[in-house]
């Protein structure tokens, strides 16, 4: 298990990646023959590689928590505002983990923009 080395947290925590090259790199190689193929799997498979069954578990728990926020706006905004804020966000988790599409894929800037925005709306659901 790669327990979150190769990002912002296991630099944080002092942890090592355990291979010499990415993991993504290194599974391109593998099964590609090319080590600029980066293997793209999408969140599950990152917490699978971080760790294990526990990890998808947690990472799907986090983003079910994500959704629900999300949804909570939608009290306020009308459904089809959320749904088209969030499709970009949402779709990346396709391609990438969890962590890294809410800090680098705009999950956390979207959750910010819903807040401001469903706080300044007095529209009920209409």
């Amino acid at each position: 298990m790669l327990y979150f080395s190769e990002g912002l947290i296991g630099k944080i925590l002092g942890i090592s990646s355990p291979y010499e090259i990415n993991s993504a790199n290194l599974i391109g190689y593998l099964y590609d023959g090319n080590i600029g193929t980066w293997a793209n799997t999408g969140y599950l498979a990152d917490a699978y590689a971080n760790m294990g069954v526990f990890g998808m578990l947690i990472i799907s728990l986090l983003l079910v928590v994500i959704f629900l926020i999300i949804n909570s706006f939608s009290t306020k905004i009308n459904k089809e505002v959320v749904v088209g804020l969030s499709v970009f966000s949402i779709l990346s988790l396709n391609d990438g983990a969890l962590l890294t599409t809410i800090f680098t894929g705009g999950l956390l800037l979207l959750l910010v923009i819903l807040f401001i925005y469903s706080s300044g709306s007095k529209k009920e659901n209409e």
